[in-house]
């Protein structure tokens, strides 16, 4: 089934798209292994496509089994990616939520309040951030928190 011709230099192709193949492996699954930085379906999605390049190795698509691998830890990456966006998007609202909870549980407390402008900074909403800097700084007279104040006046 494998004929990359005769001669020398179709062994060497051959040898060659072996070891990108086994050096991909490496760094793709079985470096990630060693670190426990990949899950089982992981594994089990890139060796399956490493065993799809090998198979289309086989039938003379050689460039394009070099892609393959690669191809799918991008997509891997890509999908934890958007795993990460969406975690941290809860952990925001939630921390919101509770933020929202101690000003009206203590009105008094500036470290809230503080939190929540940078919070608004951060998203570019440079009105509610200066909002609750003011505040902030009216029941704290501290210069960083002042600092922080002009920094959103100015933005």
């Amino acid at each position: 089934m494998i004929d990359y011709g005769s001669g020398y230099f179709s062994g060497l192709k051959l040898a060659f798209i072996l070891i990108v193949l086994g050096i991909e492996f490496y760094f793709f699954v079985f470096d990630r292994i060693i670190e426990k930085d990949i899950t089982s379906t992981e594994i089990l999605i890139l060796s399956g496509l490493f065993g799809i390049s090998i198979f289309l190795m086989v039938w003379r698509l050689t460039l394009i089994s070099i892609f393959i691998p690669p191809f799918g830890f991008v997509l891997i990456n890509l999908f934890h990616k958007k795993k990460e966006d969406l975690i941290t998007k809860q952990m925001e609202e939630k921390r919101l939520k509770e933020l929202e909870e101690i000003i009206q549980q203590q009105p008094n407390n500036f470290k809230a309040y503080l939190e929540l402008g940078d919070y608004y900074f951060k998203k570019e909403n440079y009105k509610e951030a200066i909002k609750f800097y003011e505040i902030a700084y009216k029941l704290k007279d501290l210069p960083w928190i002042k600092n922080k104040l002009q920094i959103a006046e100015r933005e």
